[in-house]
């Protein structure tokens, strides 16, 4: 640069003399705290849950859910079943002790009909009508369930002007496969002891209890591992997701980042009337499903799944790519 001789000058102002507008302030400012939730979210350590029932009245009879843990501070057990109360006041003292942890699980919607089952009828039919329901114990404590089938089970206890709320998310749907599959498919094998567990579940009884026990300390640990490298993989295509529900989440995270409500009309009635009658079909079988997996810089991420036959061979390359 040669400003004294008249040469050309690198200069650049850092700013172009006007004074930023409101909308464009909050919207700097909106931006830096979703960087700074993302980057704390990152750091959070993940606590994952899993329970065991066993045949303890005989076959055909129904399971005793025995065992209810997390892979933080280990299980609470009862060999003639756990009940309700038990469960959630276990959920809430494990959130009070690790408040900025992710709660995740594999599949448990099991667990969390075991986990409720000692309530009413009238209680439970509640729940299932309305999606949540509130408890009362006591003359100081209430508890609100809230279950969202293959979303999430949460659990809030208020307590003497107290309230703490755990939720716990059910990862499966980022994988629409055994625990066994995805894991593998992700990290490496599974242990033997693993996969001879996952066989007898239907089955264990009381005699099995000790090998219960070691082969449910095992899993809660590697699907803590399976939670932590889904995140690695998600967020490595920089979708940097707060909730763990499935591929919905990572649809809602990319929707917001574009703003794509913004551009989004009010369909007129007519409109709105033929959508409600433009579609109806049955169930795809599972078994014509695959999943795409796509690259992202180098990292593959499960980012969503089609119907093999909604697709030719030309528009999973194209996608892939």
């Amino acid at each position: 640069m040669n400003i004294i001789s008249g040469g050309k000058s690198d200069f650049q102002p850092y700013h172009n003399g006007t004074s930023a507008t409101k909308e464009a302030t909050n919207a700097q400012r909106r931006k830096q705290r979703r960087v700074f939730r993302e980057l704390a979210e990152a750091e959070k350590d993940f606590i994952a849950w899993d329970g065991e029932g066993i045949n303890v009245f005989g076959p055909g009879k129904p399971q005793a859910y025995v065992l209810f843990g997390n892979s933080a501070d280990g299980a609470i057990e009862n060999t003639l079943g756990i009940g309700t109360w038990d469960c959630l006041d276990y959920i809430i003292d494990t959130g009070k002790r690790h408040p900025n942890s992710i709660h995740v699980a594999f599949a448990f919607g099991y667990d969390s009909n075991m986990i409720v089952q000692s309530l009413a009828p009238v209680t439970l039919q509640r729940l299932h009508r309305k999606g949540f329901v509130r408890l009362k114990r006591g003359d100081f404590t209430e508890y609100v369930i809230t279950y969202r089938k293959a979303k999430f089970f949460q659990v809030t206890r208020i307590h003497l002007g107290e309230r703490t709320t755990v939720r716990i998310y059910d990862i499966f749907t980022f994988f629409m496969c055994s625990f066994e599959k995805a894991y593998t498919k992700m990290i490496g094998p599974v242990p033997e002891v693993i996969t001879k567990g996952k066989a007898g579940r239907k089955t264990f009884t009381i005699a099995e209890f000790d090998m219960v026990k070691t082969y449910w300390a095992l899993e809660i640990q590697l699907m803590r591992e399976l939670a932590e490298e889904l995140r690695r993989r998600v967020y490595g295509a920089e979708l940097f997701i707060t909730e763990w529900h499935g591929p919905g989440a990572l649809a809602s995270y990319s929707l917001r980042q574009r703003g794509v409500k913004n551009h989004m009309a009010v369909a007129s009635d007519e409109v709105r009337l033929a959508a409600r009658y433009a579609y109806a079909a049955g169930r795809l079988s599972p078994t014509t499903w695959d999943a795409l997996w796509v690259q992202y810089g180098g990292l593959t991420s499960t980012a969503l799944t089609l119907p093999r036959s909604a697709l030719s061979q030309a528009s999973l390359r194209a996608m892939a790519s």
